[in-house]
This record gives structure tokens, C-alpha cells and sequence, in this order.
């Protein structure tokens, strides 16, 4: 004869609340995974040259295969130019990415000489401008930060190219106040 104890079903009952507690806890953590978003660096036009530097308007194509929305908190970017590293930075951004959705972020870059370098050199020589962008977006997910790389390379046409500059014989001195605006460069 067996003898059961008075306990043995509250034991049981509370062994299945916690396996159901279990269960939800992980249903609730599948929920909230987050899948990478993708990042592909569309664009990177240069937009104006001055003495003492340039713009670079960049844009992004983000893609967010959650089904929540995600914060994009920063665009960390790195510029080479004429093949050798050259300047880089940090872009803190407000940006919503939809959950499902492909959204376009436009990520303005000011550039500045610190020095009359190799590259300030050949800016104003008029050679074409060979470039490579790369980085990575710093996303906001409910599981904590999650960084994508960026990367993407070309070469934009120098605006300069067969314009005398005043103070071009002197590598010291540079035309004051040379202000170029360029239409977009694919």
C-alpha cells in the first residue's frame, strides 16, 4: 500500500506553474531577439569644397527585418582618400527604423584640413578624388546595442580639375574663400 502524502499534489501544481513560467520566459525571449538590421552605404556624394575642407553628404539604406521598430543611436565613418586614411568620426542620429521597413538615412559628413597634406594637395591640383567609406551604425535593441559595418569605395570627380587657383605656384599658399558646389555624384 502506498502511502501519498498530503503534499504530493501541491508539489505537483507547483511544478507545472514554474514549467509554464519557464516556457514564457523563453516564448518571451524568442519574442525579443533581435535580428541585425543591414546597412548598405547607397551614396556618398561630395557636395561642396572650400579651404578649409569639404562636405560629404552619405546615405544609408537601413533595413530592419524586426517586428519592432529599432533606434539608430550613432554612424561611426572612416574616410580614406587618394588610398590613405585621411579623417574620421562619429554622426549621433535620432532615426527610427520601422519594424519590417527600409528607410533612408541621410548622414551629413563636414570634413576639415587640419593641414595642408598630401590630400589638400591633390584637392587642389584637380585630381580626381579616389575614396572609400567605411564604418558601422550603432542600433538600440531591446536586448542591448548591436553594431552592422558599412563599407563602399569610388571616386568622385575633382570640381577643380583644370581651374587655376590664385597661390597654386605656393604649396603654402590657397585661393581664400573658394566655394564650389557640385550636382550629386552617384
Amino acid at each position: 500500500m502506498s502511502h501519498r502524502s498530503p503534499d504530493s499534489p501541491r508539489i505537483a501544481r507547483r511544478a507545472m506553474i514554474y514549467a509554464a513560467v519557464f516556457v514564457l520566459f523563453v516564448a518571451g525571449l524568442g519574442a525579443t531577439a533581435c535580428a541585425p538590421p543591414t546597412v548598405n552605404l547607397r551614396q556618398a556624394n561630395l557636395t561642396k569644397i572650400t579651404t578649409t575642407g569639404f562636405a560629404v553628404a552619405m546615405n544609408l539604406s537601413i533595413f530592419n527585418p524586426n517586428m519592432y521598430s529599432v533606434p539608430l543611436n550613432s554612424v561611426e565613418w572612416k574616410l580614406d582618400l587618394f588610398n590613405r586614411a585621411f579623417t574620421n568620426g562619429v554622426v549621433r542620429t535620432r532615426e527610427q527604423i520601422g519594424a519590417g521597413a527600409t528607410s533612408s538615412v541621410n548622414v551629413p559628413l563636414g570634413v576639415r584640413f587640419k593641414s595642408v597634406s598630401l590630400g589638400v594637395k591633390n584637392f587642389m591640383n584637380g585630381r580626381d578624388i579616389p575614396w572609400a567609406l567605411s564604418g558601422r551604425c550603432n542600433f538600440q535593441t531591446p536586448v542591448g546595442p548591436v553594431y552592422v559595418a558599412y563599407a563602399r569605395g569610388g571616386t568622385w570627380a575633382n570640381p577643380l580639375k583644370g581651374k587655376r587657383l590664385i597661390g597654386q605656384q605656393h604649396h603654402h599658399t590657397i585661393a581664400p574663400k573658394l566655394d564650389v558646389q557640385i550636382a550629386a555624384i552617384p
